[in-house]
C-alpha cells in the first residue's frame, strides 16, 4: 500500500488500483473523511468501493500509523 498525503486529500494506493480520501491535514497527522471513499480512481471509476473494503482499508491505514508521529484519524463526517 502506498499513501500520498496532499493537505486535503489521502491517495491511497493498493494493488492496481487508487482511491482519495478527502480531509485535512494536521500538524501531526490527518483527519480523514471516510465518507468520502466511494469508488476507485481511473480506470476503475464504475467500481463502488464495498463497505467491508472501506473498513479494511481503513483498518490498515490506522495500523500502519499507529507507532508513528503521523496519525491517521477517521471520521465519517465530511462537513
Amino acid at each position: 500500500m502506498k499513501i500520498t498525503a496532499t493537505t486535503s486529500y489521502l491517495k491511497v494506493e493498493i494493488a492496481d488500483k487508487e482511491t482519495i480520501i478527502q480531509g485535512k491535514m494536521l500538524t501531526d497527522g490527518f483527519i480523514a473523511f471516510s465518507d468520502t471513499m466511494n469508488y476507485w480512481e481511473p480506470p476503475y471509476e464504475d467500481i463502488k468501493i464495498k463497505e467491508n473494503i472501506k473498513t479494511e482499508l481503513i483498518n490498515c491505514l490506522m495500523k500502519g500509523t499507529q507507532d508513528s508521529d503521523f496519525k491517521i484519524i477517521f471520521t465519517k463526517e465530511s462537513n
